[in-house]
């Protein structure tokens, strides 16, 4: 399973500084750069449909949101 010491080290060598990227594309380049595994691949619990590494990419984006080493768009309301 990929960690997320890999999954950052992969954004980190791999998406621009100081621009904002869609969730999507972050995806795309995580799936592209990494070789993930079954278990990277299955689902996280039967009503998710979402693999394993996608759920972990958005839990570490949000921990790092939270730590301020990056920063999100505001939604509009």
């Amino acid at each position: 399973m990929t960690n997320n010491e890999i999954l950052w080290k992969a954004m980190q060598e791999n998406l621009p500084k100081r621009t904002w990227i869609p969730v999507g594309d972050i995806f795309a380049m995580v799936k592209q750069q990494l070789v993930l595994d079954d278990e990277d691949l299955a689902s996280i619990s039967r009503p998710s449909r979402s693999p394993r590494w996608k759920v972990n990419v958005r839990v570490l984006l949000r921990q790092k949101q939270e730590a301020g080493t990056v920063r999100t768009r505001r939604r509009a309301a």
